[in-house]
């Protein structure tokens, strides 16, 4: 992921170890680089985990903005989603590239503090078409059009409504997410997620 750029930019790869350097610095650094993360080949990728994800696509996301203002590109707009949100507040100023590789570091600590297996799905229907095979447990985390929804929560009962929505609507777009928690679902006050971020 982002091989491409590193290679192709010089510009680009040092923004990454930038960002590196930064993270070097902290209480308590991480044990790996944006850098030899995102050289990483497929095989051997940690992308999909939470915990290498926030940051990873924070960096690439920071460094594609420099990259875009060297050329003299720079948006009338920014929206970010999730994550993105992270990058977005680097690409409309409000935050620094520190900053923000920095709570994006934090996010995926907190991800990884916490206990809780959960999963996400992209589903091709509409809110109130989904609402009859949600489950306790499995809520509508994203409303992206009014035929795409993304479903979160505990695995095992992600599992179970997915299974039911393939098996009555098997011409229906129903795809797992590759993650390993339930973003964007409800956080009880005590989860220990929530503590974590908390004490950072």
């Amino acid at each position: 992921m982002g091989k491409e750029l590193m290679e192709e930019f010089p510009a680009f790869v040092e923004d990454i170890r930038a960002m590196d350097r930064t993270l070097a610095e902290l209480p308590c650094p991480p044990s790996w680089s944006i850098e030899d993360e995102l050289r990483k080949p497929k095989k051997t990728s940690r992308v999909h985990l939470a915990e290498f994800s926030q940051s990873l696509c924070t960096a690439i996301q920071i460094a594609l903005v420099n990259l875009f203002r060297s050329w003299h590109i720079s948006p009338a707009a920014v929206v970010g989603h999730s994550s993105g949100e992270i990058a977005g507040g680097y690409a409309c100023n409000a935050l620094t590239a520190e900053e923000a590789i920095i709570v994006s570091y934090y996010r995926g600590e907190a991800a990884r503090a916490n206990t809780q297996v959960g999963g996400m799905a992209a589903v091709g229907l509409g809110r109130d078409e989904v609402a009859p095979y949600l489950a306790k447990g499995v809520i509508v985390a994203c409303e992206n059009s009014p035929s795409s929804v993304t479903l979160s929560g505990d695995l095992e009962v992600l599992d179970s409504v997915v299974a039911r929505l393939k098996d009555e609507l098997p011409d229906v777009l129903i795809r797992r997410l590759h993650v390993n928690m339930a973003y964007h679902s409800r956080t009880p006050p005590s989860s220990p997620n929530l503590q974590h971020i908390q004490h950072k």
